[in-house]
């Protein structure tokens, strides 16, 4: 499922209750295409193989300026537009931990409000 399929031996574990409709849908999905993958892999001789990459060293960032260091923190409009409506349903969750007094939960989402809409107002 997503990222792990990618991986020669990426593995999913998925942690519920028990097995929801949207749960089984997805995991009928990828046996699906699974079986589909190997009867393709078994009619054209492919043997599945990892890509094999050479290392590379990190290249570490150049000395920048405090104004184009801040600039780079700004978020871009794409941005603004999510924490927005991020801002927005955590404030819906807040609201729902005032009433039921949760008043921990709710100091601490507050907090990372506050931090999110100074971000916005950058």
């Amino acid at each position: 499922m997503g990222r792990a399929a990618r991986h020669q031996d990426g593995h999913v574990i998925m942690y519920a209750d028990k097995i929801t409709r949207s749960m089984r849908l997805a995991i009928n999905e990828v046996t699906r295409r699974r079986r589909r993958q190997q009867n393709y892999n078994r009619r054209n001789n492919v043997q599945p193989r990892s890509v094999e990459k050479p290392l590379r060293l990190p290249t570490l960032p150049g000395p920048q300026t405090k104004a184009r260091q801040r600039q780079s923190e700004k978020p871009t409009g794409a941005d603004q537009t999510f924490l927005q409506e991020h801002i927005k349903s955590l404030q819906f969750r807040l609201e729902l931990y005032n009433r039921n007094l949760q008043f921990q939960k709710a100091i601490e989402l507050q907090a990372e409000i506050d931090k999110l809409k100074k971000l916005v107002k950058k």
